[in-house]
């Protein structure tokens, strides 16, 4: 079954009526909120499948990572729901994410307010040492099957990403370039660059298959939803 009814539960609703697993998909959309509210109501609807028998998925994220995001209210509240998650559900499998990119409305995503910001020509505030990974959620349905079907241990977590950082102005440069606008930059001396163990993740990549070139995947992604908007 899918619990939740946002992004990530729509590109996993092939799980709909699978009484094997429980995708749990409600989370918290807004990364920046401080709406207490949001976050109880996240533990009380995970809380609502205590004593299944199916296999729980979590998803989380890899700003766990980034020191300068670690102590944001949204980053305590997962690191928080991991270990609600690691030992109320025995059989479970954490998903950490990183910045998805998609088609989807939600206006408080990264990417949909760069581009909005872009389109409007309203200046945008960068932290021009700030890093992240983004990743297609078109693959949302291609990794976690692959996931889910390797045999391990009852409690797993996997960092599902791949290895391709990139700084935050090079990412609003794609999609100047893309667009064919600009907007004004106000640059503050802010953020980090940070890494991860991807190494799980990497072992479900098809063997044999070209190199992963960061650069061009970023640019792909970008490209392939910005001209589909």
């Amino acid at each position: 079954m899918v619990v939740g009814n946002g992004l990530i539960a729509r590109k996993l609703s092939g799980y709909q009526q699978d009484d094997s697993v429980v995708v749990f998909a409600s989370g918290v959309s807004n990364s920046g909120t401080k709406d207490l509210s949001a976050y109880r109501r996240e533990v009380d609807t995970l809380l609502a499948h205590k004593g299944t028998e199916a296999r729980l998925v979590y998803f989380s994220t890899c700003s766990m990572f980034d020191a300068c995001s670690s102590e944001t209210m949204y980053v305590k509240h997962k690191i928080s729901m991991e270990k609600l998650v690691a030992g109320t559900f025995r059989n479970h499998l954490i998903v950490r994410l990183p910045l998805l990119i998609s088609d989807a409305p939600n206006p408080f995503t990264f990417f949909n307010f760069i581009v909005d910001s872009i389109r409007k020509g309203r200046p945008i505030r960068v932290q021009k040492n700030a890093w992240r990974y983004i990743f297609d959620a078109d693959e949302l349905p291609v990794f976690l099957p692959l996931v889910l079907s390797r045999e391990g241990k009852p409690g797993q977590t996997i960092n599902m990403a791949y290895s391709n950082a990139a700084s935050v102005p090079e990412l609003i440069s794609i999609c100047e370039e893309v667009l064919e606008q600009k907007t004004e930059k106000i640059l503050v001396s802010e953020g980090c660059y940070y890494e991860f163990d991807n190494n799980l993740f990497n072992t479900f990549l098809s063997a044999g298959s070209r190199p992963f070139d960061k650069e061009v995947y970023n640019r792909e992604v970008i490209k392939k939803y910005l001209l589909k908007s």
